[in-house]
């Protein structure tokens, strides 16, 4: 799960098509990829692709930027393929499927839009999951359900006021509830939506808990709606283990980390003393700056470098003693737990001005990205130079 690409500046893009959308290579590297998942033993889980197969409509397919290096091929649903499970009426479904720069297909899964009772959608616009993943505004509200291609329930993003507000994931447990007959032996898997809400801040403030439905045996998993619950292991049994994804504090593979420049800074400042040869007020304080602000679904976190600096008041303003110096990068805020985002200076270069009045900072560092809950996801490195300019605190 995690992305091939993070911490990337983006504009909004423009599609971009490395594979002719009209060609029969495009739909044969789908067929194969989709025949490739078909690992399950599961007779409906197996139609399910089938059903998946015949009911793309691949003349009407899109490109959208994912990352640096990948992205997304979005294909439309039939309308038909509704009929393989549990999947809301007035819904909008999709085959998102991410590619890379060689137009191979990496991962996909399927995706559900269901839009505001109040909101009338056929199909999404341009860019929609460009924007979702890569935190952008969208312009409607409504939920984002992820479906594995074999038609497995996964997890689900809400959107309110065209942001990020909720995160919702299918959990099971086993369980034997009182409406399981006493002469049965088997064991019951019991499956929920549980969804975290949050505010502005990300900071949660409700849970809830949805019953969604229950699987006991084999044959339950035959049934096309108890399919959307049971694992897509080879075995496809109901006891909820075979075939479970890997687990990860992410919960979608194609999110992304936003990153834009910082802005924030402030002196900290000790007392105020007096130069001992001739007695001009002094003192001493620490520059931190905000240089860079990172964001993935509702945690954010800084990164902030540190600079020493002594100071003394001439005539009323204040002036460098000598050129400051720097003491290395904090970080500050919220991180996955799952993730490492750790920030190194190569170079820190600063140059103060003939008249001590000024000061700039040079910084030259490496951002180090680690996903590690996930064996497959590699160590990302991004090298990047900011400069701030150091004005004496009033």
């Amino acid at each position: 799960m995690l992305w091939a690409a993070m911490f990337l500046f983006f504009s909004c893009q423009k599609e971009k098509k490395s594979i002719d959308q009209n060609s029969s290579e495009l739909q044969s590297k789908i067929n194969l990829w989709l025949d490739e998942q078909n690992i399950t033993s599961n007779i409906t889980k197996r139609n399910n692709i089938q059903s998946l197969k015949i009911n793309l409509e691949l003349s009407k397919v899109r490109f959208e930027r994912l990352g640096q290096n990948e992205q997304f091929l979005v294909v439309p649903i039939l309308e038909e393929y509704k009929k393989t499970g549990k999947f809301e009426k007035n819904s909008i479904i999709n085959l998102l499927l991410v590619i890379d720069e060689l137009g191979n297909i990496k991962r996909g899964n399927i995706s559900e839009f269901i839009p505001e009772s109040s909101s009338r959608m056929d199909k999404l616009p341009s860019n929609t999951f460009y924007s979702l993943y890569n935190n952008y505004d969208l312009e409607f509200d409504g939920t984002f359900r992820f479906l594995s291609v074999t038609g497995r329930w996964l997890h689900q993003f809400g959107m309110k006021n065209g942001k990020l507000s909720s995160i919702g994931i299918v959990k099971s447990k086993i369980d034997a509830p009182n409406t399981v007959s006493v002469s049965r032996v088997n064991t019951c898997t019991v499956y929920w939506w549980v969804t975290e809400y949050f505010n502005s801040d990300g900071e949660i403030i409700r849970v809830t808990e949805q019953y969604i439905g229950m699987v006991c045996t084999n044959d339950d998993c035959a049934d096309p709606n108890n399919a959307m619950l049971c694992p897509d292991g080879v075995g496809g049994s109901g006891g909820g283990t075979g075939g479970e994804s890997e687990s990860c504090c992410i919960v979608d593979p194609n999110a992304q980390i936003s990153v834009t420049n910082g802005s924030e800074s402030e002196w900290q400042c000790t007392g105020e003393g007096a130069d001992p040869v001739n007695g001009n007020p002094t003192k001493s304080c620490i520059h931190k700056w905000s240089f860079q602000h990172n964001h993935l679904l509702w945690y954010s976190w800084d990164f902030i470098s540190k600079t020493f600096a002594d100071f003394e008041k001439i005539s009323g303003d204040w002036y460098f003693k000598s050129a400051p110096t720097f003491q290395g990068v904090t970080t500050s805020g919220q991180l996955p737990a799952c993730v490492s985002s750790t920030c190194t200076s190569t170079s820190a270069n600063i140059s103060l001005g003939t008249n001590r009045r000024s000061g700039t900072l040079f910084l030259t560092y490496t951002i180090e990205t680690k996903v590690t809950c996930f064996s497959w996801s590699q160590p990302r490195y991004d090298v990047s130079t900011v400069e701030a300019t150091l004005i004496p605190p009033a």
